[in-house]
């Protein structure tokens, strides 16, 4: 059966592999796709999007007209008519505002809303600007709406926000000014720069030079952004995928500028099919541009620009590099199929693995592809706070090594979950291993995906075609070799992310004129090496919150997490397992300093060339996309090999540990008596299964619009993977928490830190903190009050006995 397995799923990656080459992706700087024709005659000035129609500010000398057009329609209808010029449009509250405006040779202060109430649109004052501006300039951002102006006394330049309730304009407040005065053809946009939206402001001198501006709303600070270099007045700013701005003037028909938010650098942009924007149109997901009419009596259109598909320099080499790759790893499930003859060899690989390997496998496991490509795009956009992180090791592991460690090989449990039940009752350990496969379930389909989508976009390798090579393959090696392949093969896939990460910075390095002396003096101009933040507060990335929240999140990881624990359950005994432990500390230390190392030396490559840099790529796509452009035919294919290996790293280990918790918690659970023959089969079966599952949902993913997935999930995983983790303190740390206490405290930890991310601005790294907090309180006073099944004889740090103490101690 394995044999025949094997040789069907080499037929199947080859095949695959062999079409590849001919998907090379075209080499373009912008997709653009006309959405609708807009009626003749019908040249706005400002325009937003609302619901399925548009608003339309028309200006004509001294008055402006609002319409609203539905796509449908080949009129527009005049909502009304406004005997004033040039006041601000922008989105607010599900509709839209007219800020301000020139009336009768004086400047506005009003403020009027535009709502839509059963498809009619609705014109109502809102209220008044506490200040009065010439020219102003309006955007929306997160629930407030900025507006920049010339102040009407000082004639110097405000910058002002307000938020709209129930169509009224609400809490104004005046923010730093920009330092730069206004000119009469500025712009005014909003755009992410690196983890936060930032506004841009771009404005000329009298000489038609321009110069643009950033304002951080956290911080309330202007800051100086690079200048583009063209001159003469402008047709055009708009942002453009994920960090970039393009801007378009009346002299450069044809071609512009490309801004990015990250690396603070304008490049030349080939925008041939812009050369007659008209205005930007407000929308809160799309960038949409409305085209001038070849004539005024035709009809103008409303165009989506999006960031093209990229060039794939991937080649023949490259293509075998992977092919050879991912045959090797069939290879090594079909070798260790042939020894795979029981339940405790099939998930525990017969306690026999080194200790070095089951470390390489621990960092590898928690690693991911999504580590590998999100820690450096993270760098890349910001810069090294989150390093401090790694301290959290020297804090965790000594305690795993001498509380958990002894337990569960004490216990000489297949399932972390079955302590749970020795120390509560059934009920816990069947809601703990639950809920960790289903977490684990939606884990599986997010790690094929996300990398996926990105490999599909810098190498011209169909989506579907990824996930299938990944999920197929995962899949066909743990059922075949049991934890014995998925450990050897992490092993392997290890050693290719360190190889790929170190290859990539040296490479960064090496195309920058000046090597790593100006490479460290590029990151240091831009803070990019920072360490610390000190601020005190808990809703920023400060010192003591992310120490304080990668603590609980590693404990959480390494105490909790089945497909973790089993790693060092498959060692011979405690001291090897306190080892690997050790030796994953031992190996995840460089690999965090390389990860680092590489977002930042790709930020100083893309620093010093900007026209290397793809307008309008996502900062989650940038490390595949440096693969892919800038390593050589061969090394750019095992490279991209590494991120296939972290994808299947953590997808091999979420497969084999659902499929251990199921067979154990649940089926030996019910059904004692069933053979190790039979639990084998079943165990083979459900990792068949859950790995058809995990990539049916993945593919699923690919035809819908997943833009929050990732988000979600995460806050997911945060609701719950604390409260396993509190369960298991209850346990090893209290005598008196009881099953029903620790039950019902794990609920109230999920639902508290629920309240927490809805309610609340506090940084993420703190919701493990919640969360197992509030669980370990919660469980233990309600076990005080409420009677439940208990046992803490040998099952608690305070009654181990004291040879276990002094094993753990050793080890």
């Amino acid at each position: 059966m394995n044999q025949r397995l094997t040789l069907c799923l080499c037929f199947v990656v080859g095949m695959a592999i062999v079409g590849m080459p001919a998907l090379a992706q075209t080499n373009r700087s912008i997709d653009i796709q006309d959405l609708h024709d807009t009626p003749m005659g019908l040249i706005a000035t400002q325009a937003v999007w609302l619901n399925d129609g548009l608003v339309a500010l028309v200006e004509s000398s001294d008055q402006a007209s609002l319409f609203y057009w539905l796509p449908d329609s080949a009129e527009a209808d005049m909502l009304v008519q406004m005997r004033m010029s040039q006041p601000a449009m922008v989105r607010a509250e599900g509709g839209a505002l007219v800020i301000g405006g020139y009336e009768q040779k004086k400047w506005l202060r009003s403020v009027q809303s535009v709502v839509l109430e059963d498809s009619t649109p609705v014109i109502t004052l809102a209220g008044d600007l506490p200040l009065t501006l010439e020219n102003p300039l309006a955007v929306a951002l997160r629930d407030r709406v900025y507006v920049v102006g010339l102040d009407h006394d000082t004639q110097t330049s405000k910058l002002i926000s307000l938020r709209v309730e129930n169509g009224t304009a609400i809490d104004f407040r005046e923010h730093a000014s920009p330092p730069l005065a206004l000119s009469g053809q500025a712009k005014l946009v909003t755009q992410a720069a690196g983890e936060r939206q930032h506004l841009y402001l771009l404005t000329h001198d009298k000489n038609q030079h321009w110069h643009l501006m950033a304002y951080d709303p956290n911080t309330d600070q202007w800051l100086s952004r690079e200048s583009p270099t063209i001159s003469g007045p402008s047709r055009l700013l708009v942002p453009f995928g994920a960090h970039s701005l393009i801007l378009t003037t009346k002299k450069a028909i044809g071609s512009g500028q490309a801004y990015n938010t990250i690396t603070n650098r304008w490049s030349s942009m080939n925008i041939q099919g812009l050369d007659q924007p008209l205005i930007s149109v407000d929308d809160s997901h799309r960038s949409l541009v409305w085209f001038m009419p070849e004539h005024p009596d035709n009809t103008g259109r409303i165009t989506e620009i999006r960031p093209a598909n990229l060039p794939s320099n991937f080649g023949w080499l490259d293509y075998t590099t992977l092919a050879l790759y991912l045959l090797a790893l069939v290879g090594l499930g079909a070798y260790f199929s042939r020894r795979e003859n029981s339940t405790e060899q099939y998930f525990l690989a017969g306690r026999n693995i080194p200790w070095w390997a089951a470390a390489l496998s621990l960092m590898a496991t928690q690693v991911s592809s999504i580590g590998f490509i999100a820690v450096p795009a993270k760098t890349f956009a910001t810069d090294w706070i989150y390093f401090a992180g790694i301290l959290s090791w020297f804090v965790v592991v000594p305690v795993v090594t001498r509380v958990h460690i002894p337990f569960f090989r004490r216990l000489k449990v297949t399932s972390a979950y079955e302590y749970l039940e020795a120390r509560f009752d059934v009920n816990i350990r069947l809601f703990a291993a639950l809920t960790f496969s289903l977490l684990q379930l939606g884990r599986m389909a997010v790690v094929l995906y996300l990398p996926a989508l990105v490999l599909s976009v810098v190498t011209g390798i169909p989506i579907i075609t990824c996930i299938l090579i990944m999920g197929v393959l995962a899949t066909a090696y743990t059922v075949a070799g049991g934890m014995e392949a998925v450990i050897w093969t992490d092993v392997l896939q290890a050693g290719l992310l360190l190889l790929g990460a170190v290859l990539c910075v040296v490479v960064a390095i090496a195309g920058i004129e000046g090597g790593l002396t100006e490479a460290v003096s590029l990151a240091n101009a831009d803070d990019k090496l920072r360490l610390v933040n000190t601020d005190s507060s808990f809703m920023v990335s400060a010192l003591w919150v992310i120490l304080l929240g990668s603590i609980f999140s590693r404990f959480s990881n390494i105490s909790a997490d089945q497909s973790v624990i089993q790693r060092y359950l498959t060692t011979t005994d405690e001291k090897q397992a306190g080892r690997a432990l050790w030796g994953d500390v031992a190996v995840s230390i460089p690999w965090a300093i390389i990860a680092f190392g590489m977002g930042t030396a790709i930020f100083v490559f893309y620093q010093a060339n900007p026209d290397h840099l793809a307008p309008g790529l996502r900062a989650d796509a940038v490390v595949p996309f440096f693969i892919s452009q800038q390593l050589p035919t061969g090394l750019s294919g095992l490279i991209i090999a590494g991120i296939f290996a972290a994808a299947m790293s953590s997808l091999d280990s979420a497969i084999h540990s659902v499929s251990t918790v199921l067979t154990t918690d649940v089926y030996q659970r019910v059904r004692p008596e069933g053979s190790d023959r039979v639990r084998l089969r079943l165990a083979r079966g459900l990792t068949i299964l859950l790995g058809a599952f995990g990539t049916g949902i993945a593919l699923l993913m690919t035809t819908a619009e997943i833009l929050s997935i990732w988000d979600l999930f995460i806050e997911v995983i945060g609701l719950f993977v604390g409260m396993l983790a509190g369960l298991f303190v209850l346990g090893m740390f209290t005598t008196r928490s009881n099953g029903t206490g620790a039950l019902l405290g794990a609920i109230l930890g999920a639902a508290s830190l629920y309240l927490v991310k809805q309610h609340t601005a506090m940084h993420f790294y703190l919701f493990p903190v919640v969360g197992i907090v509030v669980c370990v309180a919660s469980g233990y006073l309600l076990s005080l009050i409420l009677p439940g099944r208990s046992t803490t004889q040998d099952l608690t740090i305070h009654t181990m006995p004291k040879d276990l103490t002094q094993s753990a101690s050793q080890s």
